[in-house]
Order: structure tokens, then sequence, then C-alpha cells
């Protein structure tokens, strides 16, 4: 982008800078997140557009509410359990060569972890069943206590955060010898497990996630829209290990409730009789199908279970995060951590609430 504003003028007239002017240097948008997010303001193009909406009469008061979560994987690679090791002794290293590279190339070699502070690091592939693999992990797993045990009093924030995910990695992925049998060795992490442990150092928030067959390593994006005007009226994003229905709850902690809807269509997976019991005690109305399917009608928890024409309501809310991902790229995430995966889908909500808006207002002004 930055070498197209500075030779193409039709992008300089899209950014409003002269032809004679220097463009903008490529890290001012990596700067500008930086200080959205040290800020917290995040959010604040996001609900500006939503705010708008409603002034327009968009967005109404005791609207209907679709949503649904959609998979984000996440951009750092997904290793085996052996390469997870690998990938937590790399990342103490290379933050302990930051704060003193002298003493970290002595240890280095001491240990024999030369390998590691390479440009590029060839994460073992076999997995935990095979026995290179096991060879492999106890290997690896030996290497990081020992350089847990030679890391210096003082450290830096990084290293610091460095050595806990390191920590974590070995209490999440190891036991006691006494504690295990030598020939049941853990899961094969081909197949990452969805119980909250870690599963890359990279990004230590993502965490492996399944939503009926699909399985993938990273977040969940929560879209909430209004079935109506099909704006989005929020967005969050949380680790693919969580459940969909938990999303509803911070939900209502950031819409105000003079804003809220008054039902929330939704598939199976929010039918459970505490979401409902939930939504009914802020005076919401859940409308979502439970397994096994009774009939449609009344739920005892509070709400509704769908009724045969539901499925469509619910099929519309799957069209904007489709959207998001198709056309936006939300499929996978652009940045590491938690926090600017969330800045990557409030802008990508904004985008998408910003051609809504010009269709709606389009469309009423030639009517």
């Amino acid at each position: 982008m930055e070498a197209a504003a500075r030779y193409d003028v039709r992008v300089r007239f899209f950014l409003g800078v002269n032809p004679e002017d220097p463009v903008p240097d490529a890290v001012t948008l990596c700067l500008f997140r930086k200080r959205l997010l040290q800020a917290r303001r995040e959010r604040q193009v996001f609900e500006a557009l939503v705010e708008k909406a409603r002034e327009l009469g968009f967005l109404k008061q005791g609207y209907e509410e679709l949503t649904d979560t959609t998979p984000l994987k996440t951009a750092a690679a997904v290793p085996t359990m052996v390469g997870l090791v690998q990938q937590g002794i790399r990342r103490v290293l290379l933050a302990w060569r930051d704060q003193d590279a002298g003493v970290v190339a002595t240890v280095a070699q001491k240990l024999k972890l030369e390998g590691y502070l390479g440009e590029r690091l060839h994460l073992e592939s076999a997995g935990i069943k095979s026995k290179r693999g096991r060879r492999r992990f106890r290997k690896g797993v030996e290497q990081a206590y020992r350089l847990l045990d030679t890391l210096p009093a003082e450290q830096s924030q990084e290293l610091q955060r460095a050595a806990e995910v390191l920590r974590r990695i070995l209490d999440e992925r190891t036991v006691p010898d006494d504690e295990s049998e030598q020939d049941d060795p853990p899961s094969d992490p081909g197949k990452p497990p969805t119980d909250g442990r870690m599963a890359t150092a990279n990004d230590p928030d993502a965490r492996s996630g399944r939503k009926g067959s699909r399985q993938w390593t990273g977040y969940k994006a929560a879209v909430f829209e209004d079935s109506e005007s099909e704006l989005i009226a929020d967005v969050d994003v949380c680790p693919a290990n969580r459940s969909d229905s938990e999303t509803v709850a911070p939900h209502l902690e950031r819409t105000s409730e003079h804003h809220r809807p008054v039902d929330i269509v939704a598939d199976a997976a929010y039918g459970y009789v505490k979401v409902r019991q939930f939504l009914k005690g802020n005076g919401i109305v859940l409308i979502a199908p439970r397994t096994p399917k009774p009939q449609p009608g009344p739920h005892p928890g509070g709400g509704w279970v769908a009724l045969p024409e539901d499925p469509a309501i619910r099929a519309k809310g799957e069209r904007k995060p489709a959207e998001m991902v198709r056309y936006h790229g939300l499929r996978v995430a652009r940045y590491i951590g938690l926090a600017k995966v969330k800045l990557q889908a409030y802008f990508t909500a904004a985008a998408v609430n910003l051609k809504r808006l010009a269709l709606l207002l389009t469309a009423g002004a030639t009517a």
C-alpha cells in the first residue's frame, strides 16, 4: 500500500495526499493500532457507526437480534506436542538474547541449544505416538527444565512472559514420572485438544476448538445483528474452546439496557436452560432449538423453542458472518494475541456496517 500511494495518483487522491507530499510510512497503521490498544479505544470506530445507525433510525429500540459465531484461525503455526516445547524454548532464548546476548550464547552452547537461535527453527513433525516423537519430546522437556533453571534473577518483561509460557506448556503437557506410565504416552497433538490447553507458544491466547465436524486452532468471532436492517449491533472475539453461549452475557454487559433486543434468535448451541433463564431475567426471549427436539412452543427454562419458520430466520443471520469471512478476511487472524485479533474483528464489522449503511441510505433516497 505504501508503494501504491507513492506511485499511483489514484491512491494519492483517495488518501487526500498532494502529488508533491510524502506518503505515510508503512508502520503508520501499526503505530495507530498500538495506540488504540494502549488507550483502550479499539471499539471507537465500530461503536460510532452503530450510534450513527441509531440516529438515522436503522437500529430501532426493541429489535430482533440474530447471533452466531464463526471460526477464526490463528496466524501462528500450530505444531505437534514436540514442536510446542521447541517453540517455547526458542521464545525464551530469543527474549533472553534481547536482554543479554553474550550470556545467552554461552548458555546455548553449554546446553546444546544453538539451533534454537538460528534465523529459522525447524519444528519436529513427529507425533508423540511414534518412538521418534516420544524420544524428541523427552529430550525437549529436559532441555526446557534446564533452561528455566539457568534464567537470571533479573528478567525483562518479555523474558518473564516467555518463561511463563514455557512453564505453562510443561505443566499442561507433562506429569511427574511417578504419576504416569512410561508405556502410556499423552494424546497425539495431531488433533489439538479442546480442553483449554495452549496450542502454540507463538500465540498463547489461541485455543483449539470444534464446531460440528470442523476443528481449528485460534478464536471464535461472535456476531450480533439486527434482523431487519442487517446491521451488526455488536461483535466480539473469544478463544476457540469457549462455548458459543458464553458470548451472550458479555454482549449484554456491553449493551446499554435501552438498546437491548427484545428477543434473540440463535442455533442449538445457545439453547441451554441456563442461557434461557439468564436472558429471561434480563427481559429477553431466546428463540433457539434444543436437543432432543421437543414440540414447538414455550420452554420451561424461559424463551421459546424454535418454530418451523425459525430456521429460515437463523439462516439469514449467517449471511453477515459469511460476508466478513469471504470478503473481508475474517477466516484467518492477521495478528497475534487476543487483543489484536479483537481489533481486526471490530474494524471488519465497521467496514461491513459502512457498506450496509450506504446501501440503506441509497435505498431510502431512491424510494
